[in-house]
């Protein structure tokens, strides 16, 4: 199906644009400066477009990947919660929501920055529960991503996520160490 989203196309140009130029630090749509996205997902496009050609096909790809992720994560998470089975209650229910289905195939960042929100996430809560160094990292990992990804949106929905979760815990003081952590220094 031809890109028929006003996004897909601009994030198409951009990354051909990125290509024919080889800046891979800056993106530029019509010559002009293209900063309202940050770039990680142009790199993936341009990555796709190297390898399978300007279609429609390898601009679409790396969301497609993205969202075969962000299911798998979501997997594997609910399995550690619950059991085989309820992960795949859990995969099949959200592969059938037609928003999960719509970003997957769409040459946009928003597969990127679901699958990155979700592994910060999932990676918070398995902090909550059993606090660690490398889950502490994590986070942060998952959560620059996100910030390469799609900006300041892949910080503000896990924080506030996490004041709320963290509070219902009864683990408010946790969620700040992990927060602060950065900042004051190290926490293991």
């Amino acid at each position: 199906m031809p890109l028929f989203d006003l996004d897909e196309g601009a994030f198409a140009e951009a990354t051909r644009e990125m290509l024919v130029t080889s800046n891979f630090s800056a993106t530029y749509l019509d010559g002009q400066p293209r900063y309202d996205k940050p770039i990680f997902s142009y790199w993936m496009q341009a990555i796709s477009i190297s390898i399978f050609g300007l279609n429609e096909w390898a601009v679409r790809l790396p969301s497609a990947l993205a969202g075969s992720l962000w299911l798998l994560a979501g997997y594997r998470f609910a399995k550690e919660q619950w059991d085989e089975s309820s992960a795949r209650y859990f995969v099949a229910a959200m592969s059938l929501i037609l928003w999960v289905m719509i970003i997957a195939r769409a040459g946009t960042a928003d597969a990127w920055l679901n699958l990155f929100v979700s592994l910060t996430l999932f990676n918070m809560w398995r902090f909550s529960q059993n606090p660690s160094r490398i889950l502490l990292l994590s986070v942060y990992f998952w959560m620059a991503l996100g910030l390469l990804t799609k900006g300041p949106v892949a910080v503000l929905i896990p924080l506030l996520t996490g004041v709320i979760a963290f509070a219902l815990q009864g683990k408010l003081t946790l969620f700040f160490v992990l927060w602060l952590t950065h900042w004051v220094g190290s926490y293991c």
